[in-house]
This record gives structure tokens, C-alpha cells and sequence, in this order.
């Protein structure tokens, strides 16, 4: 009987060819070879064939097409193949580092925990995607905050299933269009004794950082996210929760007195979304009690 790779890596793709290559490229040059590869598919078209044929000799990789849409319901779609007693999600724009794997590998050895997190930067060794903590800690729900996001995340395979896995309402596009990576947190933070989240800013994937020019598509996609921001304050209205929403707020605020023109359009966006975000979520829940209690 063939032994569980130590890590399964799920990336969802759509609409990116020459990213899809560099990552693969990338887990060719890894240190740790222990692991396998599923790729969840949902372009039309076959853009990946040819490269996921040109990678199937330097390890194990499943090639999963699908038709719908949605990077939550799309990382949870791919959890279901995976053998590895541990799973991650990169994007589909990220690579990893060459020590990657064998560095998160030590840190679950070493720490004994169920979920592991670090970082994104870019090619100058700059955060990119957040502002992440620079320190290494256990982590909980009053400091969780500027030490999660999706890509970054390893879980013990067991415990990503017990918990439900992501919540297929968030993300990129669901109709919360972020926030999926804190969602999923929250959970686990819950579901588990204290001391099994562990959050290390050396564990590194590089991800560009793509920047913001203040046009239609940057408002369109800050509001969609910050749906997602609002949507999670409503499922999860705990103190810390409502202290973080409140500053993103308040900055918010600012931003809209400070700037003019095309920034103003996005912090206003960003303000929308949020708010948006919060009260459908609630509606939809109470609409939800209402049908139940019938």
C-alpha cells in the first residue's frame, strides 16, 4: 500500500496560464519532495494541459476539471482527493520558496499543532497581499488578526475536514467575495485546545503584489472583499472581531475625508461593501431562523 504524501497542495485556477507554470516550476526546485499536487481546474478552455503534462514526471499531480466557479467551493472540491496527512491552498499566482515545505514540515514536527501560517512577499522580500505581523506566535482570536490569509494556511488534513472545511459563502467569487482564510479561523480556533494555531512570519510564499490604481475594477474589487469583511462580523461577532472592524472602519472613514476623486471612490466602496456585507448576512440569517422556526 502506497504511504500518504505528508502534503497535499490544492491550488484553484481560472484564467492564468504562465502563473499556473511558474508555481509548478517552482515545486520542482522544492527541497522536500514528500508531497503531491491537485490542481482544480475551472477554465474552459485546456490552457493547463500541456503544462501539467510537462510536470508529471517530477511528482505526483491530479488534474481535476470542473464546471462551476468559486475559490472556496473549488479549494473544498480538492480537499476531497487529497491524501496528504497535511494540506495547503496556494494561489495560483504564488510560488513557493525552495524551503519552504521543508521548513513548515520542521515547525509541525517541532510544535506538535494542527494549523500552521505564514506569509506572502513579493521579489524584494516586501509583504505583499497584507500587513503581516512580523513575529512568531500561537495564535488566537484576539491577535489573529494581520496573521491569516488563505494561501498561506497549512492544515492537518483531519481537522480541515472535521470543521466543515471552507465556508463556500466566502471568497473570491461567492457571493462574499473574501475574508474565507479568517472565516475558516475562527472556526478552528474554536474547535481546537489552545496552542495548535502557531503563525511564523519566516515561513514565506512569494506572491506578487499586484498594487492599487484606483480605477472601476480596484472600487469593484475592494467592495466585493469588503462584503466578505462584513458578512464574517455578522457570522462571528465575538469583542476582538468587532475591535478590528471598528478600526477598519474608522480608517475607512478618514480616508474618504482625506482623499478626492477616483481614492475616494474606493474607500467609499471599501465602506459600502462592508456594510452591505453585514446587514444581507444578517438578513439572510434571520430570513434563514424565520423558515426553520415555521
Amino acid at each position: 500500500m502506497q504511504a500518504r504524501p505528508f502534503f497535499s497542495l490544492v491550488v484553484p485556477t481560472i484564467e492564468r496560464t504562465l502563473e499556473v507554470e511558474a508555481l509548478l516550476s517552482s515545486l520542482r526546485d522544492s527541497k522536500f519532495r514528500d508531497f503531491e499536487v491537485i490542481i482544480v481546474d475551472q477554465n474552459r478552455d485546456n490552457r493547463l494541459d500541456q503544462i501539467i503534462y510537462v510536470f508529471r514526471h517530477d511528482y505526483e499531480i491530479l488534474h481535476l476539471k470542473v464546471e462551476f466557479k468559486g475559490a472556496a467551493r473549488a479549494r473544498n472540491y480538492g480537499a476531497n482527493y487529497a491524501k496528504g496527512q497535511w494540506i495547503n491552498f496556494p494561489d495560483d499566482d504564488c510560488e513557493l520558496k525552495r524551503d519552504l515545505l521543508e521548513n513548515a514540515r520542521c515547525y509541525i514536527s517541532e510544535l506538535n499543532v494542527k494549523v500552521l501560517i505564514g506569509v506572502c512577499i513579493d521579489r524584494n522580500g516586501e509583504f505583499s497581499n497584507a500587513k503581516f505581523k512580523q513575529d512568531e506566535v500561537y495564535v488566537c482570536l484576539s491577535n489573529m488578526w494581520g496573521r491569516c490569509i488563505e494561501a498561506t494556511m497549512f492544515f492537518d488534513t483531519a481537522t480541515f475536514l472535521e470543521v466543515g472545511g471552507y465556508d463556500e459563502r466566502f471568497g473570491v467569487g461567492s457571493q462574499y467575495g473574501g475574508e474565507e482564510g479568517p472565516e475558516l479561523l475562527v472556526r478552528l480556533i474554536s474547535h481546537l485546545p489552545n496552542k495548535n494555531i502557531f503563525y511564523s512570519y519566516k515561513l514565506q510564499f512569494y506572491h506578487p503584489f499586484h498594487g492599487i490604481e484606483f480605477t472601476l475594477t480596484d472600487c469593484l474589487r475592494s467592495y466585493n472583499y469588503s462584503r466578505g469583511s462584513g458578512a464574517h462580523l455578522a457570522k462571528s461577532p465575538h469583542y476582538y472581531a468587532y475591535v478590528h472592524a471598528a478600526n477598519l472602519v474608522l480608517r475607512g472613514i478618514i480616508a474618504v475625508i482625506i482623499y478626492r476623486k477616483e481614492k475616494r471612490k474606493f474607500y467609499l466602496s471599501r465602506l459600502k461593501g462592508f456594510f452591505d456585507g453585514y446587514n444581507e448576512f444578517k438578513r439572510c440569517e434571520n430570513d434563514r431562523h424565520r423558515k426553520l422556526a415555521n
